[in-house]
């Protein structure tokens, strides 16, 4: 028989571990929905028309079609959706009129792509979405508010080692701009040279910039690749050489309106300007940003977004100006799991009712119903086995609490509550279980 093996780049987890995964989505979604996020869902599949309105990575996009097809059609016309922001962008055109702007949203949900799979990066993958959208302006608070959720949540997560490197859009371009830089696609091949610079040596770097810079120019390059210091030294530097051109005073005085937010916000103490952070560049308009993990340097970013001027430009002829952030919960979870004994749950019941007398099983049926009516996640074991043996089930899954009672305890209606985490056990009346379970 051959090895049976799941698709690489597909992530399927044990019941231990998917309680773990469920944990961490309802903590994210928890954190979005104190700020007032609300929750969106979008369909899976979109039509290949619209994810591709914003370019990019039509060459990692799952194209979808029904199998038994029998049409003359020579392209599939469907496909899996790569991210969640190009499908919000089609959301928010189509029901523009029933939207209150700003509009907040978040959603948690799967995307695909087509890469190679490897350590960390798969082919399916969860995303954590929060956006807020405007109807032709969104105010500069707006990106403080996203960086401020952001930090709440990674926080709720039981993550504190970690920043966050900001930049702006006009920083990068304007400094392009003073060097003379200033034909789009060269700008675009110079950034997305930068934007590799934490992936390849420097020297590889430097030729490949080569290509599209002279020797003037690499040398300032080199010198802002090399640049380090603080916030308030880096804005410095910004001052010293954005004097007479526009778009860099532009993005300066955006981030110095940042930086200045961030301290009403609470998030000053985790953000770290970072002048070379390129990501993105050629679909954000504003602030670009990055989260790193200190304990785990090498995942790469794990939560990123920015801003941007109109998120529906290919839909609709409204300017809706917006700014997001994604976090990569499957890159996440995929440390976290490997580094943190927290998955040794495989059942989500706090307890489990182990039938010692055959006959009363109705009797424990109704305290198993009983239990669950007030709110407590109750597993009743049915299989006809031993006592013993139902208690080493309840070990192995880790559920904290077993109940059972013989017919004396039945008739007395007391119940026998044995905790397996203190290796403690006690007769409890049946009004006093709740109790003693939720304390």
């Amino acid at each position: 028989m051959s090895k049976i093996e799941g698709l690489s780049g597909f992530p399927e987890y044990l019941p231990n571990q998917q309680l773990y995964f469920n944990h961490l989505k309802e903590l994210i979604a928890s954190s979005f929905e104190s700020a007032g996020y609300c929750p969106m869902e979008t369909p899976a599949v979109e039509k290949i028309t619209t994810l591709l309105s914003k370019g990019g990575i039509d060459q990692e996009v799952y194209a979808v079609h029904r199998y038994q097809d029998k049409s003359e059609k020579t392209e599939a016309e469907l496909a899996l959706r790569f991210d969640l922001t190009v499908p919000l962008a089609r959301y928010v055109a189509q029901h523009y009129s029933s939207l209150v702007f700003p509009f907040r949203r978040y959603q948690i949900a799967p995307v695909w792509r087509g890469e190679r799979a490897q350590a960390g990066r798969y082919r399916q993958f969860y995303q954590c979405d929060i956006d807020i959208i405007g109807e032709e302006q969104l105010s500069l608070e707006h990106d403080l508010e996203v960086l401020m959720v952001l930090k709440k949540t990674l926080l709720a997560l039981e993550l504190k080692n970690f920043s966050i490197a900001l930049n702006h859009k006009a920083v990068l371009m304007g400094f392009l701009h003073s060097l003379g830089i200033t034909q789009e696609q060269m700008i675009g091949n110079v950034l997305r040279i930068i934007d590799k610079k934490n992936k390849i040596s420097r020297e590889t770097l430097r030729t490949e910039l080569t290509v599209y810079v002279n020797t003037i120019q690499m040398q300032s390059i080199d010198a802002l690749l090399d640049l380090q210091g603080n916030n308030e030294s880096l804005i410095e530097y910004l001052q010293h050489i954005a004097s007479g051109h526009e778009l860099l005073m532009h993005g300066l005085a955006e981030l110095q309106r940042l930086l200045e937010l961030a301290q009403l916000f609470g998030c000053a103490d985790v953000l770290k300007i970072d002048l070379t952070l390129a990501r993105g560049l050629a679909y954000y308009t504003g602030i670009i940003f990055e989260t790193t993990l200190g304990d785990y340097p090498q995942l790469g970013s794990v939560a990123s977004g920015g801003r941007y001027d109109n998120l529906a430009e290919k839909f609709s002829k409204k300017r809706l100006p917006g700014i997001g952030m994604s976090i990569g919960l499957s890159r996440l979870f995929a440390a976290l799991v490997a580094n943190q004994q927290k998955t040794q749950h495989a059942s989500p019941a706090i307890a489990l009712i182990a039938i010692q007398e055959r006959a009363a099983l109705g009797t424990y049926i109704q305290l198993a119903n009983q239990l669950r009516e007030e709110g407590l996640k109750i597993e009743l074991y049915l299989e006809h086995k031993k006592l013993v043996q139902q208690f080493k089930y309840a070990d192995k899954k880790k559920i904290p609490f077993i109940i059972t009672a013989n017919q004396q305890e039945l008739d007395a209606n007391i119940w026998v509550l044995r905790n397996l985490t203190l290796h403690q056990e006690s007769r409890v009346p049946l009004p006093d279980l709740v109790l003693r379970l939720t304390s």
